[in-house]
């Protein structure tokens, strides 16, 4: 079985498109593994919250904090 030829322009346009694809791929990984971990840290506030009876003021504002990290 004999594979076509392509141009190398084709080839380069082709690959920086998949390139690009990669790295968007990556940059999305890595901002579900920050939600992911500021989601189980608020999770954790919220049954230290419920627990320990911690002030809704407090509570507030360390949920600002991670959120905004």
């Amino acid at each position: 079985m004999k594979l076509p030829l392509v141009s190398r322009k084709k080839f380069d346009k082709v690959y920086d498109r998949l390139k690009m694809v990669i790295e968007d791929s990556n940059q999305h990984k890595r901002d579900n593994q920050v939600l992911a971990t500021k989601l189980k840290r608020i999770q954790d506030l919220c049954e230290d919250h419920t627990n320990n009876k911690m002030g809704n003021l407090r509570f507030c504002t360390i949920i600002k904090q991670v959120v905004d990290k």
